[in-house]
C-alpha cells in the first residue's frame, strides 16, 4: 500500500513539474519520504530492496530540482547531502542514473561557485569528482553536466570570462549556454559576481569613463541603473561621464597605476564577451 502511494507520488510530481507550485512539490514530497520511513527506506542500506532504494534517491533527486527552480539553497542543500549517500553506493546495490546523477552535482557545484566562501567545499567536492572519474581533470572538463561549472570556475579563476562558458557541450532550449532552465536561476548571482570585479578593475583601468561605456561595462540595463551602482560604489557622476578617482594622482599611485592597467583593461575585455553571454539568460 505504502509504495503504491509512493509511487503515485512520484508519478505525480514528474507529470507536473511545470505546473505544481513549490508549497505543493513540497508537499507531496514531505508524503513521499513519509512513506519511505514506513518501508524503511529513507536512507541507503545494502540489505534494503534496490527498487525502494531507487524510488528514495528519485524522490531526493525531484526535490532538489525542485528547491533549485524555486532557489530555496537550504534544502537543495539538505536534499544533496541525502543523495550522496545514495551516489556512494557500488552499483551492485543500486544502479545509477548517471545523467541525473551527475545533472544534481554539477548544479551543486554551481551553487558552490556562487559565494567565495564555499571555495574550499567547491574543491573538496571536485577531488572527489576526480577520483570518481578516474583521475582525470580533462574528462571532467568535457562532461556534459560536470564540464559546464568546471569550465566557469576556471574562467572565473583566470579572468578569463569570455572562455567561461566556451565549448558547451550540452544543448540549451534558448540557444544560449546555460544548459538546462535549473542552471539559469544562478545566472544573475553570477553577473552581480562580475559586475563587481569588472568595476574593481575598472578603478584600476581608468580615471573616468563616459556615462554611456560604463553602462555597456557593467551590463546594466539603463543609465539610471548605472547612476544608482555609480552611486554605491561613490563614483562621481557629472556631465555625461563617471569619475572614478581624482585624476591627480601621487607619483608613487602613477607607477602603480601603469603596472595594474594593462592588466586591468585585459580583465575587462574578457568579462564584456562573458557578459554578452550572460545576457541571454539574464
Amino acid at each position: 500500500m505504502a509504495e503504491r502511494q509512493l509511487h503515485q507520488a512520484l508519478t505525480q510530481l514528474k507529470s507536473q513539474s511545470s505546473t505544481l507550485s513549490y508549497a505543493d512539490a513540497s508537499s507531496l514530497l514531505s508524503k513521499a519520504q513519509k512513506l519511505l520511513l514506513q518501508l524503511n527506506a529513507l536512507t541507503p542500506a545494502s540489505t534494503t530492496n534496490p527498487t525502494l532504494l531507487g524510488l528514495a534517491r528519485e524522490t531526493f533527486e525531484l526535490g532538489a530540482l525542485a528547491s533549485i527552480r524555486a532557489e530555496d539553497y537550504k534544502v537543495f542543500t539538505d536534499y544533496f547531502a541525502k543523495l550522496r549517500d545514495f551516489y556512494e553506493l557500488p552499483d551492485s546495490v543500486l544502479k545509477p542514473n548517471l545523467d541525473e546523477r551527475d545533472k544534481i552535482t554539477s548544479l551543486y557545484l554551481l551553487y558552490l561557485l556562487t559565494d567565495k566562501k564555499f571555495n574550499e567545499l567547491y574543491h573538496q567536492e571536485l577531488e572527489s569528482l576526480i577520483t570518481r572519474h578516474g583521475g582525470s581533470m580533462e574528462t571532467l572538463e568535457k562532461h556534459n553536466f560536470l564540464g559546464y561549472p568546471i569550465n566557469l570556475e576556471q574562467g572565473l579563476a583566470l579572468g578569463s570570462y569570455n572562455i567561461a562558458l566556451k565549448n558547451n557541450p550540452v544543448p540549451c532550449p534558448d540557444k544560449s549556454n546555460v544548459p538546462y532552465d535549473e542552471y539559469a536561476v544562478f545566472s544573475e548571482i553570477l553577473t552581480s559576481r562580475l559586475r563587481s570585479t569588472v568595476a574593481d578593475n575598472t578603478e584600476s583601468a581608468y580615471h573616468f569613463l563616459p556615462l554611456s561605456s560604463t553602462k555597456s561595462l557593467l551590463f546594466l540595463d539603463s543609465e539610471g541603473a548605472v547612476v544608482e551602482f555609480a552611486r554605491s560604489r561613490n563614483w562621481i557622476v557629472k556631465d555625461g561621464k563617471i569619475t572614478f578617482r581624482s585624476a591627480s594622482a601621487s607619483a608613487n599611485e602613477a607607477g602603480k597605476e601603469a603596472e595594474e592597467k594593462e592588466t586591468s583593461q585585459m580583465i575587462i575585455e574578457n568579462v564584456l564577451g562573458y557578459a554578452r553571454q550572460l545576457e541571454t539568460i539574464v
